[in-house]
């Protein structure tokens, strides 16, 4: 039995560059998912005012939250399995693996 290992549900044997590239893939996936749906939760919640005797951090969280809500947002979105950034990475990923498909054919039929 011949089974393409390109095909989805099968986990494909790709070559290391196509690994690193991948790997680069899920990470900026989840950096840019947890960016937009937790950056947003984070950033609505610090709009809000709610600033206690305790637990502030003071000028410094006021000035520099926004991006510490950043550097949050990114690090949830990479952990773990979250549900949009990993529905994301599988159809980008799909899609190079795809592409690297048809490149080794093109270069199959020219070589």
């Amino acid at each position: 039995m011949n089974i393409d290992p390109t095909t989805p549900g099968v986990a494909p044997s790709p070559d290391p560059r196509q690994a690193a590239k991948l790997r680069e893939l899920e990470q900026t996936t989840g950096q840019v998912v947890g960016r937009l749906f937790f950056g947003a939760i984070l950033a609505q919640a610090r709009s809000t005012g709610l600033k206690g005797e305790y637990g502030h951090g003071g000028r410094g969280e006021d000035v520099f939250g926004a991006q510490l809500d950043g550097l949050f947002a990114e690090r949830v979105g990479q952990a773990g399995d979250f549900g949009p950034a990993k529905a994301l990475y599988e159809h980008l990923a799909d899609q190079q693996r795809r592409v690297v498909r048809y490149e080794r054919s093109v270069q199959e039929i020219y070589a």
